[in-house]
């Protein structure tokens, strides 16, 4: 079972489980980023083995969401995978045929959902406010070479930019 932590700046680290979480192996709650308001994102997987997003505000409360189209089978469900400084989140989510799609989460809730164009599967791992662009990390699968490792960029308008080299 996994607990996620947070350590403050006197060394104080304080344990948290998300409401919901299982209690199995590879079950449990994981925190993955922090921005510099000290807002938490992750994600945590339940008793079924279903994986959902959350995000924790910094008086301990949790905000839990999946994306709708996710998968609820084992090894399926919500992944939130960035935080940016103004609350978004990055992630992808496993649909019910096993496919990966990206999402992004507005701080407010509003989540769209994305694929790459020509990934086969999109897995965002990260968001930046600069210029408005938010990057993305796609992974490519064919039956012969496997999984391929690319970038793109995607503006505020949903428009797309690959990024040539390393396998793309």
């Amino acid at each position: 079972m996994n607990h996620g932590f947070v350590r403050a700046t006197d060394g104080t680290i304080t344990e948290y489980d998300v409401p919901g979480a299982g209690a199995g192996p590879g079950q449990g709650t994981g925190g993955a980023a922090i921005n510099p308001g000290g807002t938490i994102r992750g994600s945590y997987v339940d008793a079924s083995g279903v994986s959902h997003g959350f995000v924790r505000a910094t008086d301990g409360t949790f905000t839990t969401f999946d994306v709708s189209g996710a998968g609820t089978g084992p090894g399926q469900g919500t992944t939130a995978q960035n935080l940016n400084p103004a609350g978004d989140i990055a992630g992808y989510y496993v649909d019910a045929a096993n496919v990966f799609h990206g999402f992004l989460r507005t701080k407010h809730g509003a989540i769209t959902t994305f694929d790459v164009p020509g990934a086969g599967t999109s897995r965002s791992f990260a968001i930046r406010v600069e210029k408005e662009l938010k990057y993305f990390v796609f992974s490519k699968r064919t039956q012969k070479v496997g999984t391929t490792d690319c970038a793109a960029a995607r503006d505020r308008d949903g428009g797309w930019s690959l990024m040539r080299g390393g396998g793309c």
